[in-house]
């Protein structure tokens, strides 16, 4: 498993970084957090608070950017595939 280094929550590397930051960088960032999204639907959990707050961004050990999904306090597991 591959290590990564927290760089902060979404809302604050994003406003810190906002000069530097390319279209790639979004883009991995984006990408990222659908990803994050996209397993949550495919193990029917409901995170019930996402936000830029509860994303964090990290590097990982080739220098590509992510995000991790913190904050599982108020989730559910959901048996109706309607939601």
């Amino acid at each position: 498993m591959t290590d990564h280094e927290p760089l902060g929550d979404l809302i604050d590397y994003l406003i810190s970084n906002a000069k530097t930051l390319t279209y790639s960088d979004m883009f991995q960032l984006a990408l990222s957090a659908v990803q994050c999204l996209v397993l949550l639907h495919q193990a029917d959990i409901a995170h019930c608070d996402i936000k830029p707050d509860n994303m964090i961004v990290v590097k990982s050990e080739d220098s590509s950017l992510g995000v991790k999904l913190i904050d599982f306090g108020v989730s559910r597991e959901c048996n109706n595939k309607s939601i």
